[in-house]
């Protein structure tokens, strides 16, 4: 289905029906608050995951999608735009790890043995936050009741 032809067939739905959503994004940012415990020692950090490719999930009342589309359109929607995203599938990123804070400080030898520790994969999330920006979204697939219709951008 095209773009022009997505506005029309959705106003045929119920006003208050949800309808799901599937976004395939490219440039897709994933930040994680993450807290761990290595050497008996709690730490904390940040992991920024860059995503070349990304896909995301969310469901929205049918209004609150005709007029998001109708005002912004949709190369135009960012994460700002959605209450909530969950990621079904990521691909191709580069991980960051960044503000690494030790409850207590390392010794010499923690320090050296650290090295052979992934804090990432030893730590647990605890907060996550999802950006992606203008032109980013590839695919839309929307699905509601008997309809579905997905749009390549």
């Amino acid at each position: 289905m095209k773009i022009q032809d997505l506005l029309p067939e959705l106003k045929k739905i119920n006003t208050d029906e949800i309808t799901f959503l599937k976004l395939d994004i490219s440039n897709f940012i994933e930040i994680r608050k993450q807290s761990g415990n290595i050497f008996n020692k709690n730490f904390s950090c940040e992991i920024e995951l860059i995503w070349a490719k990304a896909a995301v999930e969310t469901e929205m009342i049918i209004t609150d999608l005709i007029n998001l589309i109708e005002q912004k359109g949709i190369s135009s929607l960012t994460n700002n735009d959605f209450k909530s995203l969950s990621i079904t599938e990521t691909r191709d990123g580069n991980v960051n790890l960044t503000n690494v804070v030790w409850e207590n400080l390392l010794t010499e030898d923690e320090k050296n043995e650290l090295l052979n520790h992934d804090l990432e994969r030893e730590s647990e999330i605890v907060e996550t936050k999802l950006f992606f920006k203008k032109k980013s979204i590839k695919e839309i697939y929307i699905e509601c009741n008997n309809f579905s219709a997905s749009i390549d951008i």
